[in-house]
């Protein structure tokens, strides 16, 4: 739970001005974090990241979200 709090907090708590595209089945938002430990910093520091979030009212995708984020993990894992 402390991660997605982490990551709400580095887009912006997920506001427009942060949104990099818009897909089938969620938003892109973009923020920055400190490469080693993953808390949120000021735009233009640390890492830029890319967070994307489902859409609430929609279903479809929801396995390929599933895939990418374990495909994700798994690359960066290594």
């Amino acid at each position: 739970m402390l991660m997605i709090i982490a990551f709400q907090t580095a887009v912006s708590n997920f506001r427009p001005d942060s949104v990099l595209g818009d897909g089938g089945f969620g938003s892109v938002f973009k923020g920055w974090m400190y490469e080693q430990s993953f808390i949120a910093t000021k735009p233009g520091t640390g890492i830029g990241i890319a967070v994307k979030k489902l859409h609430q009212e929609s279903f479809q995708g929801h396995r390929e979200w599933q895939v990418r984020l374990f495909s994700f993990c798994f690359i960066f894992d290594r």
